[in-house]
């Protein structure tokens, strides 16, 4: 008697994999906000650390020529720049552009850029004599970008500024006048965390 060999018929039917895969789109599609949101906080944290980074430069910048520099920003917009400042500097600052997408990519944050979706959304500068001089012989007029003062002898004012994403989270970046150093912080339902 001959037998035929018996089949195996082990597998997964086309039912199985269309709920596999429905299972595996649900969960992907409540996972991607939260990944996005993971995204845009990184972004913030990228802003905070290159506007920290870029006090610093203007700090060192004021103390290595001697003259006062000047860390410019955009209130409402994602543009800064370090510079002396004098009248020939402010003058090339007058028309920078509010527009969001000057950047080619979500990640591209150069050319004194802050990364795509973050902003500058608030400051507060201490006013002091020093400023107030350097702003009458610089013939400085407000505009567009905003300045705060590092001096040649490594101090430089106080201020405060707030970074926001689209989420509107938000951190601050600290700069202290007397010593020229920087701390970036979180906010988090109006409270600072370390």
């Amino acid at each position: 008697m001959n037998r035929l060999p018996k089949r195996d018929t082990s597998g997964f039917t086309l039912l199985e994999l269309i709920i596999v895969l429905a299972v595996m789109i649900a969960v992907a599609a409540m996972s991607l906000p939260m990944l996005q949101r993971s995204f845009s906080g990184q972004k913030l944290d990228k802003g905070g650390d290159l506007v920290r980074a870029h006090m610093g430069r203007a700090r060192v910048q004021a103390i290595r020529n001697g003259e006062i520099y000047a860390f410019y920003y955009q209130i409402e917009g994602p543009a800064f720049r370090v510079g002396p400042f004098n009248e020939e500097t402010i003058d090339s600052m007058t028309n920078v552009p509010l527009d969001e997408d000057l950047r080619s990519s979500n990640f591209d944050f150069g050319d004194d850029l802050l990364p795509r979706d973050v902003r500058f959304s608030m400051a507060l500068t201490n006013p002091d004599a020093r400023a107030a001089a350097a702003m009458v012989s610089a013939n400085f007029r407000p505009g567009d970008m905003r300045p705060i003062l590092f001096y040649p002898d490594g101090t430089s004012q106080s201020a405060k500024i707030i970074l926001q994403n689209r989420e509107n989270d938000a951190i601050q970046v600290t700069l202290r006048g007397l010593t020229g150093t920087t701390t970036v912080k979180k906010i988090i339902d109006d409270r600072m965390i370390e």
